[in-house]
């Protein structure tokens, strides 16, 4: 019985592959709409050749066939040849009508996208105080060529919303400190005056001094101009009434370094005819007290020894004697920026040691002591308590973008650290010392913006400025960092533009 079985399967098996060598023709199907794909595997198994071409269609569906030069149901022998098109993709020139997407979602909106062929797209965040997060917000179109039809060749750019974002009303108090800061003028940064370093290898004064070509010609045409009597004038205009300006160790000239006294005392006659209180902040010290450009030098961390420290006291006593002449003077910060490895006992013996030098020759100047980056440190209270001090003030710098520790913060984040954080560190000192905050600015690191149309991008930034307008007015008083930056970049952190941007407010 096995054997009739098997005799007769082979018999099958052999008939079949007769009628399959016996096939010599095949008909054409309808290959109008199908996958490009589709037709090629049709082709393989069918014996036929393809001749294929593609072009841009807006009738069919990407990828799909249009054209066949044979037409369907026409029987022909196999390894024939016939020629198909099927569509690269809609038109590039094809014009694009955006539908309203109000209520939609971004799947609803991806959805249109890819059913329109849109090759250049994307998807922003808006901050939209009136909808939810994720809701469509509206769109703009970037062509590349004007005209009053947008084509798919354009760039279509969709906003939704971030959710709301809170932009607080700032309530300025009478009796607080607005100052800010004339940073770049007398101590260099070469981020701040990038093309003043033209062809020096180094961003600090100590190297510009050094390499230059004709440094002193050109340091003293950069004291001319850099900042000018209209600025004070505007200053005052725009309802500042305090200046914290920082000096070098140098300014009665010392060694490689230029004498920049006579145009510091412009400054503070500028000051006297317009008004405006000056603090007058030690920005550097011999040595250097942090190893930062902004010491003088960069790479260099030497202040702590006891020559050095010595030297910065008897310089203290030189700036009080020498500027307690002009009636601008408000207050002296006796070092700006200690770091944060200088041994505490030698920073606050020096601090004593420049206070009672200070007050040799002015007993009403304020003294301003920075924190040396530890204002968590409890011997700052014993400090204060324990010593009988006349008009001082505490410094605190309070930054969120130095260091790697803010990559993960958002808007929001940054805004509940300026009111939580913060707040606590201020409130900490402001029982027993006036606190100042004598450098803060709108820094923050890239990622806050990512995604970011720039309309949220300004409301970002007044968001983050009111915060800790709000916080800040709260203590003794505040100095942005700083009046301007001589480049076109870093807006956070150039006051004036700020201002003429409508992120600060015109009048305080």
């Amino acid at each position: 019985m096995k054997k009739t079985i098997i005799l007769i399967s082979s018999l099958f098996l052999i008939l079949s592959l007769i009628g399959c060598n016996s096939k010599t023709t095949v008909v054409i199907p309808d290959f109008f709409g199908m996958e490009y794909g589709d037709v090629l595997k049709w082709s393989f198994d069918n014996d036929i050749n393809l001749d294929v071409s593609s072009e841009y269609n807006d009738d069919v569906i990407p990828n799909t066939v249009f054209y066949q030069s044979v037409d369907a149901g026409v029987k022909v022998e196999i390894e024939s040849n016939i020629s198909i098109k099927y569509s690269r993709g809609y038109s590039l020139d094809g014009v694009i009508v955006v539908p309203d997407f109000s209520d939609s979602s971004r799947t609803e909106i991806q959805a249109w996208i890819d059913e329109m062929d849109l090759g250049k797209y994307q998807f922003l965040d808006s901050f939209d105080l009136s909808l939810e997060e994720g809701q469509y917000v509206g769109y703009e179109v970037n062509q590349l060529i004007d005209g009053d039809e947008y084509l798919r060749r354009d760039e279509f750019i969709f906003f939704l919303s971030k959710g709301s974002l809170v932009v607080e009303n700032i309530a300025f108090s009478d009796f607080t400190i607005h100052g800010v800061n004339l940073g770049g003028w007398f101590v260099l940064e070469g981020w701040m005056t990038p093309d003043l370093f033209n062809g020096v290898n180094g961003s600090d004064e100590t190297v510009f001094m050094e390499q230059k070509e004709n440094a002193v010609e050109v340091i003293e045409e950069h004291w001319e101009t850099f900042v000018v009597e209209e600025d004070f004038i505007w200053l005052k205009e725009h309802g500042v009434e305090y200046v914290r300006l920082p000096i070098p160790w140098w300014l009665f000239g010392e060694g490689v370094y230029h004498s920049s006294v006579l145009y510091i005392e412009q400054a503070m006659l500028w000051a006297e005819e317009h008004d405006i209180k000056v603090l007058l902040d030690l920005h550097t010290a011999p040595g250097c007290q942090n190893g930062f450009d902004n010491g003088g030098i960069s790479g260099v961390l030497e202040w702590p020894e006891a020559d050095n420290v010595a030297k910065t006291v008897e310089i203290l006593g030189d700036i009080a004697e020498h500027f307690s002449m002009f009636d601008s003077l408000w207050g002296i910060e006796v070092l700006n920026e200690p770091g944060w490895s200088v041994n505490m006992t030698i920073l606050q013996n020096f601090y004593l040691d420049a206070y009672d030098i200070i007050r040799y020759h002015n007993s009403n100047v304020y003294v301003g002591f920075h924190d040396g980056f530890r204002n968590y440190d409890n011997t700052w209270i014993r400090f204060f308590e324990n010593n009988d001090f006349n008009r001082v003030f505490f410094d605190m710098h309070l930054y969120q973008t130095f260091g790697d520790g803010w990559g993960d913060f958002d808007i929001f984040d940054h805004v509940a650290f300026v009111h939580e954080e913060q707040r606590n560190s201020i409130a900490r000192y402001t029982r027993i010392v006036p606190v100042v905050i004598g450098e803060w600015s709108l820094g923050l690191q890239g990622n806050v913006y990512e995604g970011l149309n720039q309309e949220s991008i300004k409301s970002l930034k007044m968001a983050f400025a009111n915060a800790q307008f709000n916080e800040y007015d709260k203590t003794f008083g505040w100095f942005f960092w700083n009046y301007k930056i001589d480049a076109s970049s870093h807006l956070e952190w150039d006051f004036r533009r700020l201002v003429e941007a409508e992120i600060f407010p015109e009048i305080f």
